[in-house]
């Protein structure tokens, strides 16, 4: 593995990542397994790895604000989402796994408590699973891609707007700060 790098920004020519309009911050980048990563951290305590759901990202949303007074808040972006390139090799979750374990071992960390929220959730089950000895503890919240032997998992790609909403938010009005603007495409792809 090439050795840990922490940059204020990638060394690529790709085009520049509309932000988003609220709680945009700029990322730091770590060079994990030769894939420039940009991640977000702040606090101090023991490392808490977030993982994010299929949006949200290049966002330090209130939520981490609060977290990093107690933790070391660490939210990277998935490959592929935000600010972090599409690598060739990403196949499916077992290979953002293995990123992940790269990831820790770039910020130089052995044992995280690992958070993970929709699609986050589901990495961090598979994450989990696979590197138990790294994981002090396990919160899913809302995660998706898990089998549940109760029944059927609601598809959230049918709901309708207004019923998504309703699913994803306590207060739909607060939504509004953390979805992507609608009328941008742009915003809209990123995520």
């Amino acid at each position: 593995m090439p050795p840990a790098s922490a940059k204020p920004s990638p060394a690529s020519s790709a085009p520049p990542v509309p932000t988003p309009r609220h709680h945009y911050t700029a990322p730091d980048f770590i060079t994990v397994d030769g894939l420039e990563t940009a991640y977000r951290r702040e606090g101090a305590g023991e490392p808490v790895l977030f993982l994010h759901g299929a949006g949200l990202t290049r966002m330090w949303l209130p939520f981490y604000g609060a977290m990093a007074k107690m933790v070391d808040f660490i939210a990277p972006e998935h490959p592929g989402f935000g600010e972090t390139s599409m690598p060739a090799w990403l196949r499916g979750i077992p290979d953002l796994v293995l990123h992940y374990d790269g990831f820790l071992d770039a910020l130089e960390i052995e044992r995280a408590h690992v958070i993970g929220f929709s699609l986050g959730g589901w990495i961090a089950a598979e994450f989990a699973t696979t590197f138990r000895a790294r994981v002090k503890s396990l919160t899913l919240i809302a995660p998706i891609g898990l089998r549940a032997e109760w029944g059927d998992i609601p598809d959230i790609f049918q709901l309708a707007p207004d019923a998504l909403m309703d699913r994803l938010f306590n207060d739909k009005n607060k939504g509004a700060d953390v979805i992507p603007d609608g009328s941008s495409p742009d915003e809209i792809e990123e995520g």
